[in-house]
């Protein structure tokens, strides 16, 4: 269901926002976001039961119709060969086609109404060869991969350089009656010409933030020792201009 959506339907809940002053975005907690658990020695990667601690594993049907079972996703600690640097700390997680759409998932909790979502995260394709996939990511409304698909964006092979992570984002907005739960869905899919071979995408540092259309609070705070510096200036230059005049 997810993979019915178009590119145009998905970029167009990707919106920039601006800040009311002293407003301030609410985090959300993204358990283990940066892939730094298991701790991992350099080249080394986590594959099998519970690769990843804190994400769930989706396993859909292969190309043949057949569910898709094994070390298709894990962590790694990334070297210069595969990545020039990661965006946060030193692993990553990784991503493999195997036949497949698979990907990883997180329920961050219940849905809040007259919210915006804000989700931010890094794919990155490899220096060695494993690419041709798409990095995608997603809102659902439910408790794992199987929920209603709310927002979704994706970067095409094309769109990635290999030994980088770019950032994917995307944004969505609840109405005033909510249910169930936000789920966060990172996810790869092979396109041609590689449809029969392997690939791999690696996500990091996932971030997510609400803001509440109640509180008006923004994801671009303005500090307030800013606003007070360019009030106090305004203020004195009033000041002087009435000093020179002979106004008090």
């Amino acid at each position: 269901m997810i993979k019915s959506l178009t590119k145009a339907a998905s970029v167009a809940v990707v919106t920039m926002f601006t800040a009311p002053h002293g407003a301030h975005a609410t985090a959300i907690t993204v358990n283990n976001f940066s892939f730094e658990s298991p701790a991992l020695s350099a080249g080394s990667w986590s594959y099998g039961t519970n690769p990843i601690p804190g994400w769930g594993l989706a396993y859909a049907n292969n190309l043949n119709g057949n569910p898709i079972y094994g070390a298709t996703d894990g962590t790694q600690a990334y070297t210069t060969a595969q990545y020039y640097s990661i965006p946060n700390g030193t692993q990553a997680i990784y991503i493999n086609y195997n036949g497949g759409d698979n990907g990883i998932y997180q329920d961050v909790g219940a849905l809040a109404p007259d919210t915006t979502y804000n989700l931010t995260v890094y794919a990155g394709e490899r220096l060695d060869g494993l690419d041709g996939a798409y990095a995608g990511v997603s809102l659902l409304n439910g408790t794992d991969y199987h929920g209603a698909p709310l927002a979704f964006n994706y970067l095409l092979p094309s769109e990635m350089t290999p030994g980088y992570f770019t950032p994917l984002s995307l944004s969505y907005t609840t109405g005033s009656s909510v249910s169930g739960d936000l789920t966060i869905y990172l996810d790869q899919y092979l396109q041609a010409p590689y449809l029969n071979g392997s690939s791999q995408v690696s996500f990091d540092n996932v971030s997510l933030n609400a803001i509440s259309a109640v509180t008006g609070a923004t994801n671009v705070p303005v500090p307030d020792t800013l606003w007070l510096l360019a009030t106090g200036a305004a203020s004195s230059i009033l000041l002087a201009r009435r000093r020179l005049t002979g106004n008090r």
